[in-house]
């Protein structure tokens, strides 16, 4: 079994109510958790994502998943992801704030692109 297939079958133990601010129409309100958090900072600096800045997956109970980035989420809101085979093979982009998410989530094909 994949460490992402548990990553997302630990995760699914913990479900709660999640709202996330949406500047472009309602804002997301599900039952969910998040999966993982990608934080740059002074200790762990990431290549792209400024300091104090994050990425978050939330996935919910309806197995979809919400990317929830702070850099832009005023100008293009979250992004909803309908299956989990888009986040397995790759969703977010090439750059070194990609790559390190991939890591996070164990999607090792793009770890070397």
């Amino acid at each position: 079994m994949s460490q992402l297939i548990e990553i997302i079958e630990n995760a699914s133990k913990h479900f709660s109510s999640i709202e996330i601010f949406n500047p472009k129409g309602r804002d997301l309100i599900f039952k969910g958790t998040e999966l993982v958090r990608l934080t740059s900072s002074s200790e762990n600096p990431i290549q792209g994502l400024p300091e104090g800045e994050y990425i978050s997956i939330y996935m919910t109970d309806k197995n979809k998943f919400i990317v929830f980035d702070s850099r832009n989420n005023e100008m293009e809101g979250p992004l909803v992801i309908n299956d989990r085979h888009n986040l397995e093979f790759g969703f977010y982009g090439y750059d070194r704030v990609a790559k390190a998410l991939y890591r996070l989530l164990t999607i090792d094909a793009y770890n070397y692109v």
